[in-house]
């Protein structure tokens, strides 16, 4: 595997600095590095950051010894989970209300307003797909971070200005999802995960193995 990833960076296909640093968006959007891990839900950052750039994106489908398409390990569902503090049934259901309002499904107005802010100022339509502006490029986060965590509707395969990203996702999702695994923890909560990932997570280096 390490002779791989050696050989991987040789070629320039990732960063020589992917591991140590999380700066991969940016490196994959300038052309320093043509691989890069992410989400179907980051596309459209991808090309958000690659405006004027002559760029596209591609999904490989991995394939075992046979050539048949490799299994898959499905994501986890959800990024985080959103708590409302306990308070007066009032203000609990304003929260909720809010929470109900991101959510809105694709194709609704608030749906539209959440991702692309207003139109004329934020966005212009070409033809059905919203295009943003100088200023939405600035003050629009189409809905993703930190919004998106808190609550949010299905996630569509679309991407407004691209339509062959939504044929590359659309392919790639008929491809590996027949096949494709859940994780063994789907649907579970962990507080050792929530409480102390950070720790768990943290580098280490193993100690040399001897030989006697």
């Amino acid at each position: 595997m390490l002779k791989i990833t050696r050989q991987m960076v040789v070629d320039g296909l990732i960063h020589p600095d992917g591991v140590a640093k999380n700066n991969q968006k940016v490196w994959f959007s300038q052309g320093s590095a043509v691989m890069t891990q992410d989400t179907y839900s980051s596309i459209q950052s991808f090309y958000r950051r690659s405006v004027g750039k002559n760029f596209a994106i591609t999904l490989p489908v991995v394939r075992d010894h046979d050539g048949k398409t490799g299994r898959f390990l499905l994501g986890k569902p959800i990024n985080s989970i959103a708590a409302i503090k306990p308070s007066s049934p009032e203000r609990t259901k304003m929260l909720l209300g809010v929470l109900n309002w991101m959510a809105a499904p694709f194709g609704t107005e608030e749906y539209l307003f959440r991702k692309f802010g207003l139109p004329g100022r934020h966005y212009t339509l070409k033809g059905t797909d919203p295009a943003l502006t100088e200023a939405g490029g600035s003050e629009v986060c189409l809905g993703e971070f930190p919004i998106q965590n808190l609550s949010d509707g299905g996630y569509p395969v679309y991407f407004p200005g691209h339509p062959e990203a939504v044929d590359v996702a659309y392919n790639h999702l008929e491809a590996i999802l027949p096949t494709a695994i859940l994780p063994p923890t789907y649907g579970l909560y962990s507080p050792t995960q929530s409480t102390k990932s950070k720790v768990l997570d943290t580098d280490w280096t193993p100690s040399p193995r001897t030989s006697s």
